[in-house]
């Protein structure tokens, strides 16, 4: 899987979906830590210490704002080597606001593979030293007794790891922000 598309309604109006995308209190409410503006060409960092001694950090860069239609900003997990790039898409409906969440280039270059001992396997090991580390910590967000402790898993079950990912973005989205919403 390099793209993740996801697809969520929210019965309030575009503006205030915006507000919960763009306020750097009400992103952290339902995703991390961070120091977001909306600003064009704004670096930013999510900093997510949700799990005891892991800390990930994810820079990101604003490389599209149009309020309150379309958010495009790069992320980038530390020690991966290429950013991918996540996209809020907003459109007003009868019922409210559609939500698009597209992030794309996910997963590239994003685990290293380190030969195992059974013949003709690799597996992804799972540690905070090794580049993959931050990635699966990420991941801890929604599911952090399933992520606290180091793992390993085959290649064979990269699907395993992208499922996940996909699960943590749906919580966020489906649970989290629609609670965040309610607040505003």
């Amino acid at each position: 899987m390099t793209d993740l598309v996801l697809d969520e309604s929210y019965p309030y109006p575009p503006e205030k979906v915006w507000q919960a995308l763009t306020d750097s209190r009400a992103l952290a409410a339902w995703l991390m830590d961070n120091d977001f503006k909306p600003c064009l060409g704004h670096r930013f960092q999510f900093v997510d210490s949700s799990s005891p001694g892991l800390k990930t950090v994810i820079d990101c860069e604003v490389i599209e704002l149009e309020s309150p239609k379309r958010l495009v900003y790069s992320w980038q997990v530390s020690g991966m080597s290429d950013p991918s790039i996540v996209t809020w898409t907003l459109t007003p409906i009868q019922e409210g606001t559609q939500v698009q969440l597209h992030h794309s280039g996910l997963l590239q270059n994003a685990l290293i593979k380190v030969p195992s001992p059974v013949a003709s396997s690799t597996q992804l090991k799972y540690s905070s030293e090794q580049p993959n580390g931050p990635l699966l910590s990420a991941l801890s967000i929604a599911h952090p007794d399933k992520y606290a402790q180091p793992q390993a898993m085959t290649v064979g079950h990269v699907d395993f790891l992208e499922t996940d990912l996909e699960m943590v973005w749906k919580q966020n989205l489906q649970e989290r922000l629609s609670k965040v919403l309610v607040q505003l």
